[in-house]
């Protein structure tokens, strides 16, 4: 992560990973980054760097699945946050590859 602007973020958000069945669009599991995009100062070019391990439900199927990550309002008034990076989703994730569950 990198924050380019400059200032950090204010507001509490939460960054969750979900996974889309590519068939029909459909979010078919999600968890939460523990990172705080609060805690993200303007960096220049020092990005922070952020770890999470997940662990998927008993019910995922295997196939090959898109993981997008979406910054969520927990509140659920404001809309998915914009980040300074292309590939902005109509829900207002961002695609980040294929998974292949097994």
């Amino acid at each position: 992560w990198e924050n380019t602007g400059g200032t950090p973020h204010y507001e509490r958000t939460t960054v969750m990973f979900r996974l889309y069945d590519p068939a029909n669009g459909r979010v078919i599991w999600e968890a939460p980054s523990a990172i705080d995009l609060r805690a993200l100062l303007p960096t220049g070019n020092d990005p922070l760097v952020a770890n999470d391990a997940v662990t998927l439900a008993a019910g995922v199927r295997p196939g090959v699945y898109q993981l997008r990550i979406i910054v969520l309002d927990p509140a659920g008034y404001r809309k998915p946050l914009k980040l300074a990076i292309g590939g902005r989703q109509a829900d207002g994730s961002y695609l980040l590859g294929n998974v292949t569950v097994r």
